[in-house]
């Protein structure tokens, strides 16, 4: 949890603006809700948040299909 703490701060240091280039399983579901809840803590009234997600599957980890 400490490594998506300190992602997520760096983000927030840089005005919500930045990648995480992580390997799969590292935790950037745990990155963006704990960057959600925190720009939601920033700001006085309920910000609007948009979840974007490939409408394709995506290919499982280099192998091929």
């Amino acid at each position: 949890m400490q490594m998506e703490k300190e992602y997520v701060s760096a983000w927030l240091g840089n005005n919500g603006r930045g990648v995480a280039e992580v390997i799969t399983g590292a935790g950037k579901t745990k990155m963006a809700i704990m960057a959600i809840e925190a720009i939601c803590q920033k700001q006085s009234k309920t910000p609007k948040i948009f979840i974007i997600i490939p409408a394709l599957r995506l290919p499982r980890n280099g192998k091929r299909h």
